[in-house]
């Protein structure tokens, strides 16, 4: 739930808990912001006549304990249904946002929208590899990913479970495949060396090897 996904200042955490559980609901802001252009830096009270923000519930009962009222924002970017907004509230005794502050945020909105594209990205990129690595987790073989100096970066789970074993294969303190019988160790590292990319970026297949794996005690 992206609406959860609320950062704060100077705010208690509960408070702030408060409008990701209910007062998002009741936002009479949600729907004006929604029709709002992406990038464009806007006053609440552009959006909702003072009187009318004055009679919510939202402000009676949520803003008004932390003596909020006028609000300036803007919506930094958007990615389907999910967006990201940045808003910022003061008091009504100090009066609403000027031009001003206005033009200020106006300016930010360009950095703040290429901030936000670029964790939309890396947030989708970690989704894709959540979904790689779950596939690789439900192969029935055991599955062991190397980097070029035959370190270990991922095991699936069933390869997991075949070190975890120790009595085929396992892995060094320095996180390197081993035989776990020391005399096929020398053709085991054969194997892998010849996956290994040799004078080009070109991987060949290392073959296959046998290993025993004696009844444990």
């Amino acid at each position: 739930d992206f609406r959860a996904d609320t950062s704060y200042v100077r705010h208690e955490p509960a408070w702030v808990a408060e409008f990701d559980q209910y007062y998002y609901s009741v936002n009479p802001f949600v729907d004006s912001v929604a029709n709002e252009p992406e990038g464009k830096a806007y006053r609440s009270s552009q959006l909702l006549l003072d009187a009318e923000l004055a009679r919510t519930e939202y402000y009676y009962d949520y803003l008004r304990r932390e003596n909020l009222f006028y609000g300036l924002g803007g919506v930094d970017a958007r990615r389907g249904a999910v967006s990201a907004q940045l808003t910022t509230f003061r008091s009504k005794r100090e009066g609403d946002f000027g031009q001003v502050e206005l033009d200020f945020l106006q300016r930010l909105m360009p950095h703040l929208r290429r901030a936000c594209a670029i964790h939309f990205e890396l947030f989708e990129a970690q989704l894709f590899k959540n979904a790689c690595l779950e596939n690789l987790h439900a192969l029935p073989i055991g599955m062991i990913l190397l980097d070029r100096e035959k370190r270990t970066i991922f095991l699936n789970r069933m390869a997991d479970a075949i070190v975890k074993d120790g009595r085929g294969i396992k892995l060094n303190a320095q996180g390197r495949c081993v035989a776990a019988q020391p005399s096929e160790n020398s053709a085991l590292q054969r194997l892998i060396d010849n996956s290994l990319p040799q004078g080009g970026n070109e991987h060949t297949s290392g073959g296959g090897l046998p290993l025993s794996r004696p009844q444990s005690d």
